[in-house]
């Protein structure tokens, strides 16, 4: 179903704060995301304007596609909108084609809020006083009401809309530079991948598992604008090599320090800045804080842990939020030791990967790994 909106104002979230510069660059960036969005919806046509901290999308949109173009980083809320002249008749004429959406609504209590350009000779109450005739059954509350209409009036021509769909917030996507991020099927790494591509990072997942995971990078899709690489390699063989070579309580932790030795390696290949994982602390026997000192210490390149305060609660929550909770599947490692250690030290660990030669084995499987991967 198309909606009877003439447009949707998308407002965006903290470009305003940066320098001239910058927010030039960022607002690029945003439309190219905007650009991409509606080449995918078959609107590559569509006429695009920038008004005081917001991109106006001109055309016939159905509400799946309002929510789509809404639901991208950087974007704070959208609000769909009616065009029409700034005079009483032209304002009755758009009402009448929104009153079915609007009678919908059927609130306890609403207000009409008008603001004008100074060059219009209209009065905003005057306006705001026809549009409340529309509705003589509906109790005005201008404190708190449970319902608003607005009308913008300018000098060529008014909007009037009355929602207000929240976007994601955040920055553009692919403003702050690559990052690796490991990903499972699990509930953490997905939401991990979400809070720093929401913080502009670009993403290029990393998969260590043989089942794809093209749900995941589809559903992050959605809020990106731009197409996300898969990296995928079975890293079973690995795990297998250092749990015949003594690893034992530590096992845990080498699997780590492989899974960040590799991801370094594609970082180097990708030109990425850091590591990204859903690690969070005291959640399992790899990511007390000791063990994480230990982690951090191995790797070449930064690891950031966009989930390292959350509780559980707290991730399911922005995993129910986004739809990856839908994508959830959680099989039991098989080389998880019966009492892995949660206490390790930067020299134990050295001192264990000698003991399994580590170095050796770990160079070994970079070198024959096979990688799928998707673009």
């Amino acid at each position: 179903m198309i909606d009877p909106y003439e447009i949707i104002i998308l407002h965006y979230s903290e470009i305003y704060l940066k320098s001239p510069y910058v927010k030039k660059q960022f607002e690029k960036v945003l439309q190219q995301r905007i650009v991409y969005k509606l080449k995918s919806l078959g609107l590559q046509k569509t006429k695009i304007q920038w008004r005081s901290n917001s991109i106006w999308i001109y055309g016939s949109f159905s509400r799946e596609s309002i929510l789509y173009l809404t639901e991208t980083f950087g974007i704070s809320y959208s609000t769909p909108a009616l065009l029409c002249q700034s005079t009483i008749p032209s304002i009755r004429e758009s009402l009448n084609k929104l009153s079915e959406i609007i009678q919908t609504v059927n609130p306890k209590t609403y207000r009409v809020v008008a603001k004008k350009d100074k060059r219009i000779a209209l009065s905003h109450y005057s306006v705001e006083y026809e549009v409340a005739s529309f509705f003589p059954n509906w109790k005005v509350d201008l404190k708190q009401p449970e319902f608003t209409i607005y009308l913008d009036l300018k000098t060529k021509s008014c909007s009037i809309y009355f929602e207000k769909i929240q976007g994601p917030g955040g920055l553009p996507y692919g403003t702050q530079g690559k990052v690796v991020c490991l990903v499972s099927k699990g509930i953490d790494s997905p939401v991990a991948a979400y809070l720093m591509a929401k913080r502009g990072c670009e993403l290029i997942l990393l998969h260590f598992g043989t089942e794809p995971i093209l749900k995941i990078k589809e559903r992050l899709e959605y809020y990106t604008g731009k197409p996300i690489p898969i990296l995928q390699i079975v890293y079973q063989p690995f795990l297998e090599l250092i749990k015949q070579n003594g690893a034992g309580k530590y096992q845990c932790v080498l699997c780590k320090v492989g899974m960040y030795c590799i991801a370094a390696f594609f970082a180097k290949r990708k030109k990425a800045y850091a590591i990204v994982t859903g690690e969070n602390l005291g959640q399992v026997a790899s990511q007390t804080l000791m063990n994480l000192t230990v982690l951090d210490h191995t790797s070449p390149i930064p690891v950031l842990r966009p989930l390292i305060a959350f509780d559980k609660n707290e991730t399911i929550k922005v995993s129910l939020q986004t739809g990856f909770n839908e994508l959830y599947k959680n099989p039991s490692c098989p080389f998880v030791p019966d009492s892995p250690s949660t206490s390790c030290t930067v020299s134990k660990i050295e001192s264990m990967e000698r003991i399994v030669g580590f170095d050796q084995r770990i160079e070994e499987f970079l070198q024959q790994m096979i990688v799928h991967e998707t673009i």
